[in-house]
């Protein structure tokens, strides 16, 4: 029987999980529940047969806080997300080799197929080294999700998004609001009935290097006598 990468790195990724409470893979990442959501630490695979490229990150689903984005913008968005090679100030066990590289079905035979593939070694991963990588991956996403989000309960979780950390892209400032983020954090802060995050997000106050999406802020300001009937008094 012929077997896949994506079916023996879910082996080794469900075995990884259970070394660790409250924890498992399923749907691509890794998952463990918190009030009305998620928190997840996703490798970011998309896989062929024999490979898929490895790029983490963390990420919240607040299901009543997307609910509520989809109803006002008109898509699904997580809360907040933030991929391992965005933190400036977080060192951890993953190394930055393996960001962006890509797990292999057999990688000697890769190598041996490609002219001067050799120097491109450090970029490719092989299946059965992957459990080291996919440990380590786990373990720093553990620590990126206690250092940055705020998880002691559900309107502390929201209330402080987006996460607090040094950004290493210019783009990315302020940190984690740039694009749709910026619109997530300010859904999350009017579900925990916090509607001035919104009023600063939008201000002149709040300068973001990426332009912001002023047509989705265009529409949560047009929902604003709802939500605040519904949100406010939280």
């Amino acid at each position: 029987m012929v077997r896949y990468l994506k079916d023996l790195l879910e082996e080794i990724c469900c075995d990884v999980a259970a070394d660790f409470s409250g924890w498992e893979y399923k749907k691509g990442a890794f998952r463990k529940p918190i009030p009305n959501g998620e928190m997840l630490i996703d490798g970011g695979f998309s896989f062929t047969k024999t490979d898929t490229p490895i790029r983490p990150g963390v990420q919240i689903e607040h299901k009543p806080s997307m609910k509520l984005f989809k109803k006002i913008v008109g898509y699904w968005h997580p809360s907040s997300f933030l991929t391992f090679d965005a933190v400036a100030d977080f060192s951890g066990k993953f190394k930055k080799e393996w960001n962006n590289a890509a797990i292999v079905l057999d990688k000697s035979t890769l190598l041996s197929s490609a002219p001067n593939a050799e120097r491109l070694s450090h970029k490719f991963i092989d299946v059965s080294d992957a459990q080291t990588v996919i440990r380590c991956m786990l373990e720093d996403g553990l620590d990126m999700l206690s250092n940055y989000f705020v998880t002691a309960s559900e309107d502390e979780l929201l209330l402080n998004l987006p996460p607090k950390y040094l950004p290493k892209f210019s783009h990315d400032s302020p940190p984690g609001l740039r694009g749709s983020l910026g619109i997530a954090a300010c859904i999350a802060h009017i579900y925990a009935g916090d509607f001035e995050f919104l009023n600063w997000y939008a201000s002149e106050d709040c300068k973001t290097v990426v332009p912001k999406r002023t047509a989705e802020l265009e529409k949560i300001f047009s929902a604003l006598p709802e939500l605040e009937k519904e949100y406010k008094i939280r």
